[in-house]
């Protein structure tokens, strides 16, 4: 009795913490729309004029940039309701692990947010473009540049938790270097399918230029897995 008192008390507490998450996320989309003229402005890259082909593209790009802002603040929201509802379970010796693990994760996601929007996007922009030069003129659909931008945004920052959570396994010894070297085959094989998904678009020049970095961080990881081993 005493056991599924205790497995009905942490699935009521996990209830009303995903509750508490779903609800700061709606409020978060929604004040975001009040200030998604603001927001979309922040993705009008330099000597680029994007457009709109039907009545409804406008209020959809509000919805898609104050969805995107939504997941955005809502992110250390969510981690920090994980990490508040697995404390109680914690070793002694895990409950510091843990907590530096949400908060280089965050920090991890941020970094890689703004790569991605400030390198990434208008390298990859400017590249894929140069192809069509000579050939046909640029009109871009608000919408679609919109869904674009937010996979690539949040694939960098995705992928920029990848050396945080190596390190935190091979912490836990779960994984060490000579298991990352042996398989690197089969980790470029990930990371191209893995850029492939994140990537709207399907030309092979997007996915060299996702899957690039993503394969040095892998390098990387194995470093701070070495790091960490020691």
């Amino acid at each position: 009795m005493t056991e599924k008192k205790d497995l009905t008390e942490h699935l009521e507490e996990l209830r009303r913490r995903i509750i508490y998450i779903l609800i700061f996320f709606f409020i978060s989309v929604v004040i975001s729309y009040f200030f998604s003229a603001k927001l979309l402005s922040l993705f009008l890259l330099r000597n680029l004029t994007l457009h709109f082909f039907t009545p409804l593209e406008p209020f959809l790009a509000r919805i898609y940039v104050s969805l995107f802002s939504g997941i955005i603040v809502t992110l250390p929201f969510f981690l920090f309701h994980l990490f508040i509802f697995l404390w109680p379970a914690l070793l002694e010796n895990e409950k510091g692990l843990v907590f530096y693990f949400v908060l280089f994760g965050v920090v991890a996601f941020g970094v890689g947010a703004y790569l991605g929007y400030r390198f990434l996007l208008p390298l990859a922009v400017k590249v894929l473009f140069s192809f069509g030069k000579g050939i046909a003129e640029e009109t871009i659909g608000i919408n679609n540049f919109l869904k674009f931008s937010i996979f690539l945004i949040l694939g960098s920052g995705s992928v920029m938790e990848v050396p945080v959570i190596t390190f935190y396994l091979a912490r836990s010894g779960i994984v060490d270097t000579e298991l990352l070297l042996s398989k690197w085959r089969y980790a470029v094989i990930i990371i191209l399918v893995f850029a492939a998904i994140i990537t709207p678009t399907v030309d092979p020049i997007t996915l060299f230029l996702v899957s690039l970095p993503i394969i040095g961080l892998y390098l990387l990881s194995i470093l701070f897995a070495k790091i960490a081993r020691r």
